[in-house]
């Protein structure tokens, strides 16, 4: 029996048994509306369903070839880079400074109408004042010592160099970036009475480091700050450029008596100086035996102010010395 035929079975027998519910009548006294659907169903005209159709194949089409156009548009737009980047390194080159060939990173107007690096012009006109006339480096013209901060360069700089396409330039400008950045932090804690940063500004004076200048004052005048402030490693520093006259005026006494309290207090770079005037016999007498315990506190310091390099060194003067072959 089909699907269909056995469906309609259970119609029909269904449809009895209410029907006989309903009239209390029997069964063959009902008329069924159920033997009209089996004679349809037996019937030469019973309507039979179609297959549905099957879905005609896509059809893939080829990939396009590119079009000589294309290639034109390509070559317009390396072009257009070329130019832009052209532009952009002509404009750049307005900026650099005259005497330091690099772009600046505290650009100021002088009087002649150049923009320079501030340190650099500066430099110009304090060399120029021990002569009778103060020149521009460009024009060799009489000029006055005037500068202007000239901000809108500095932005202006700011911006060429991130487009990323200056070079060499552009990265060693962000480089002085980030370290006038460090400097800025560091000097902000050092005003604050931060000791260890006293001792951190007046190092960079000395090595020129972030672009700060050389400046023995200067590195002197940090030194005695962090001094006063009993910082161990700014008691050495301050009494080493006393004791030898560096930044400041000579005192060998006061400048000893920093030196040591700096090593009583753990500093290696104290220890290491006192060691090396005890075993030479340099205003402290000469005694070996005080220059070896000297050397060995370098390496056991609580303050590592040198660098491991020395200590090692004073580890293998210390057995030298112990040893008697100094």
């Amino acid at each position: 029996m089909s699907e269909l035929e056995d469906n309609h079975m259970c119609f029909r027998i269904k449809f009895t048994c209410v029907a006989t519910l309903k009239s209390g009548a029997s069964v063959h006294q009902v008329p069924l509306w159920s033997d009209i659907v089996g004679r349809l169903l037996s019937s030469t005209n019973t309507v039979k369903l179609k297959p549905p159709k099957r879905a005609a194949p896509v059809k893939l089409m080829p990939p396009k070839r590119a079009s000589p156009d294309d290639d034109t548009a390509d070559d317009d737009t390396t072009e257009m880079n070329k130019k832009l980047r052209s532009a952009i390194e002509s404009v750049a080159a307005d900026f650099l400074c005259p005497i330091t060939l690099e772009f600046p990173l505290d650009p100021v107007t002088a009087a002649d109408g150049f923009t320079y690096e501030r340190g650099a012009i500066e430099d110009h006109i304090r060399i120029m004042h021990h002569t009778t006339t103060l020149r521009s480096p460009i024009t060799k013209e009489p000029m006055r010592s005037r500068l202007i901060t000239n901000l809108q360069a500095r932005n202006n700089i700011e911006k060429l160099v991130r487009t990323g396409v200056l070079g060499d330039k552009a990265g060693r400008w962000l480089a002085r970036l980030e370290g006038e950045e460090k400097v800025k932090a560091m000097r902000a804690r050092a005003e604050g009475g931060d000791g260890q940063a006293m001792y951190e500004l007046g190092t960079l004076h000395l090595t020129g480091e972030y672009g700060i200048d050389t400046d023995d004052v200067k590195a002197y005048g940090w030194f005695k700050r962090g001094a006063d402030l009993k910082n161990v490693s700014c008691l050495h520093a301050a009494g080493s450029r006393m004791f030898y006259g560096f930044g400041v005026d000579l005192n060998v006494p006061y400048g000893l008596m920093l030196m040591t309290q700096a090593a009583e207090r753990g500093s290696a770079a104290g220890a290491l100086q006192l060691a090396h005037l005890y075993e030479e016999g340099i205003v402290l007498p000469k005694d070996p035996a005080l220059a070896q315990e000297m050397y060995e506190k370098v390496a056991n310091a609580t303050v590592n102010d040198v660098s491991d390099e020395r200590k090692v060194w004073a580890a293998s003067r210390a057995a030298r010395v112990g040893a008697g072959l100094a």
